[in-house]
Parts: structure tokens; C-alpha cells; sequence
């Protein structure tokens, strides 16, 4: 089978030349070298054929598993968006108790009343109610924005990546992160 260069061919006749020299390969009887059957599997997952989609399949030697997934950029998005939104809402939790909390202890030091009270002073319930406050910011928010930050330095880094790609049995596209 005659295909001419790799870059001009057809996909059709990649895939022929493709199918042809794996089945030679497999009988024992190579019909190109590895070098000129990974260029022509290269082509042919630019023009995304299927015929170079090779299933999940493991390695017991290095105890890992291999698939042709593919990542997924609008997955990575969403993750992306909201792992920030979980970021802010702790960030603001963690904080805003605080700032409201300082408003009010610093208000009459600086001789100005605070936008979020007008009572002129804090008798032993609010004081209560702040310092509640002020807790749950520190034991939700804290969490929250630390956990954030750590996932969206595994995105940013790469580390965490967002796939898809064709389950073997079934065939139904599957997104997966992780």
C-alpha cells in the first residue's frame, strides 16, 4: 500500500497504511519501522481518528494504568470557577466577622460610630453573639479558603486535571477529575 508523505496523506490511507502495518506487526512480520508507524499514528490522532484510540490497559511492572483521555478545558474551567467562589465565600467568612468585630471595638477610639451599629455600647450578649460570630468565621472560613487555595494550586500547577474520554465497555464519554 502505497500512502506517499505522511503529511500530504489522506486520512483514509493512514488509517489502511495504519491497520496493514499493525496487523503485519502483530504476526511478526513488521511492515514499516517503529519510527515510521509512530508518525503515521501521530497524523492520524491530529485528524482524531479512532483507529488510534487505545483503551485503558495496565502495567503490572510499573503498577500504573494508561488511557487516551484527553483533558477537558471546560471541566478545568468549572473547577476553576469554583474553587475561587469557595475561595471568596472563606476568605470573606474568615474576615468580614472580624473586621465587623474591630469596627465596633475601634469605633469609639477613633471617635466614629460604626456603619453597622448603632447601638452606643456593647452590653454582655452582643459581646456573646461577636465573639460566636467571630468563631464559626475562624472554624468554617478558614477551612474553606485553605482547602481553596490548596486545589487551585494543584490546577494551576497541573497537578489536578480535569479528562474525558471513552469508556471500553460501553463507549459513553466519561469526564473525570482528579
Amino acid at each position: 500500500l502505497y500512502v506517499g508523505p505522511i503529511e500530504t496523506a489522506s486520512q483514509e490511507m493512514l488509517e489502511a497504511l495504519y491497520r496493514q502495518a499493525r496487523d503485519s506487526y502483530y504476526s511478526g512480520q513488521p511492515l514499516i519501522v517503529d519510527d515510521m508507524f509512530d508518525k503515521v499514528e501521530l497524523k492520524l490522532r491530529v485528524y482524531g481518528s479512532p483507529s488510534v484510540v487505545k483503551y485503558p490497559r495496565c502495567s503490572l511492572k510499573r503498577q500504573s494504568a494508561y488511557a487516551d483521555a484527553e483533558e477537558d478545558h471546560s471541566m478545568f474551567m468549572a473547577l476553576s470557577s469554583i474553587w475561587t467562589l469557595l475561595l471568596l465565600f472563606g476568605t470573606s467568612a474568615f474576615l468580614v466577622p472580624s473586621f465587623y468585630t474591630l469596627s465596633l471595638a475601634f469605633g469609639d477610639a477613633f471617635g466614629a460610630r460604626s456603619l453597622f451599629s448603632g447601638a452606643k455600647s456593647l452590653d454582655g450578649i452582643t459581646r456573646v453573639n461577636h465573639m460566636v460570630l467571630i468563631g464559626l468565621g475562624y472554624l468554617i472560613g478558614y477551612p474553606v479558603a485553605s482547602a481553596s487555595v490548596g486545589a487551585l494550586q494543584g490546577l494551576l500547577t497541573n497537578n489536578v486535571v480535569a479528562l474525558k474520554g471513552s469508556c471500553p465497555n460501553c463507549g459513553l464519554c466519561i469526564r473525570e477529575d482528579g
